[in-house]
């Protein structure tokens, strides 16, 4: 097309050529442009994502990417074996901690690596610790470095205070039906976090608000979005939220409890999994779903309607 919305690389609409003739000529100086390399990466990315056409990137922003063998980690808790551990997430330090690589693999130890440091034969570098009895899919710093929270296999999210000597276990979230898949901290927050599983659902938490006051290490959903991502007919009930916010809109969701049905001939195709869940800002949610391809985003203040319906302000098919 003659219009685009990218003024660096193709001509704008109050230049475009009287005669057709040039367009040939504008295209080869598009091309000239990334030979120079002001075609950008990022800018593929961005042009992708918003729906523009799927350009790669040229590869000399590639060519220099390498890693040598010193900064080659291999993820080990025995010695002798001659293989290391699958690692299934990371998540660098950015702020007090800045230089420390936090790897989560599948025997449910996570690894936290000084990058900062060089590699030494005793492993003096690599402080690892099980924090699950299953696979560990996710793992997250919170702001400032205060918190790690780990996703696992066995349906529960758990948070460790960063402390001097080692972390320290200060939270085990239970209310999933599946493997948690995702967690991420809420931003400049060190007690929120959100999450999305295998069995559909997103749940907030708050480390502060305990279950009952039972016990410093269980706590209760604050909000929950039921079959986040279900797919089902037009004209089938929509996934529910529970929550204990929002003015009374919602109940109060039991740990576990599964509120809203999964009605829809289309239900059947497969789980309702959230793979993966991103703040966009501190109210604001984005979460990917495996069954219905779909990326949708969640304003977490009006994420349902009067009929207590989970109702995301956007969605995007993949």
């Amino acid at each position: 097309p003659v219009c685009d919305d990218d003024e660096e690389f193709a001509p704008t609409c109050q230049n475009r050529p009287d005669d057709m003739s040039e367009l040939p000529t504008a295209r080869s100086a598009i091309a000239e442009r990334r030979k120079r390399g002001r075609y950008s990466m990022t800018t593929a990315i961005m042009r992708r994502e918003c729906g523009g056409s799927r350009m790669q990137a040229p590869r000399h922003l590639l060519q220099d990417l390498h890693s040598t063998k010193a900064q080659t980690y291999a993820i080990e808790h025995e010695a002798g074996r001659d293989y290391g551990t699958p690692p299934f997430s990371l998540d660098f330090a950015k702020a007090k901690h800045a230089g420390i690589l936090a790897v989560a693999d599948e025997e449910g130890y996570i690894s936290l690596i000084n990058t900062s440091m060089q590699k030494q034969e005793d492993r003096s570098h690599v402080f690892s610790w099980m924090c699950h009895r299953n696979a560990i899919f996710d793992v997250t710093f919170s702001a400032g470095d205060d918190m790690l929270a780990s996703a696992s296999g066995d349906q529960t999210i758990r948070v460790w205070a960063m402390q001097p000597e080692r972390p320290e276990a200060i939270a085990t979230l239970r209310g999933h039906k599946g493997s948690v898949k995702s967690v991420q901290f809420r931003p400049h927050s060190r007690c929120e976090l959100v999450s999305g599983a295998r069995g559909g659902d997103i749940i907030l938490w708050d480390t502060r608000v305990q279950q009952g006051g039972v016990s410093a290490l269980s706590n209760t959903p604050l909000q929950q979005i039921n079959n986040a991502h279900l797919r089902e007919c037009s004209n089938s009930s929509s996934s529910r939220v529970s929550g204990g916010s929002a003015g009374g809109r919602a109940t109060r969701a039991a740990p576990g409890s599964s509120v809203g049905s999964s009605r829809g001939k289309k239900a059947s195709q497969g789980p309702p999994s959230v793979t993966s869940v991103v703040f966009i800002d501190e109210y604001v949610l984005a979460s990917a779903g495996a069954n219905d391809g779909a990326v949708k985003l969640w304003d977490l203040r009006k994420a349902w309607n009067h009929q207590g319906r989970s109702m995301p302000c956007k969605s995007f098919m993949t």
